[in-house]
């Protein structure tokens, strides 16, 4: 170890924080997004009911893919 690095890493260390993560509840409403205009190859595949939690997918997979990336997204 260099000489100073024994002074340098308590004072790192008192530095540092921890953060507890929020708990997301089944109540948290999925942000507002506005829907853009993709190129051609691309879709919008919904996450939640009534267009909530947007994602971009390929436009050329099958219906079975389409489903079946969707519920892998779910999880």
């Amino acid at each position: 170890p260099l000489s100073n690095q024994k002074d340098y890493l308590p004072t790192l260390h008192n530095d540092l924080k921890v953060i507890e993560p929020k708990t997301q509840s089944e109540e948290d409403e999925p942000p507002k997004v506005k829907l853009k205009e993709l190129p051609p190859h691309l879709e919008y595949a919904f996450l939640g009911n009534n267009g909530e939690w947007p994602v971009i997918i390929a436009k050329y997979l099958s219906f079975n893919e389409k489903t079946d990336l969707i519920n892998v997204l779910k999880t």
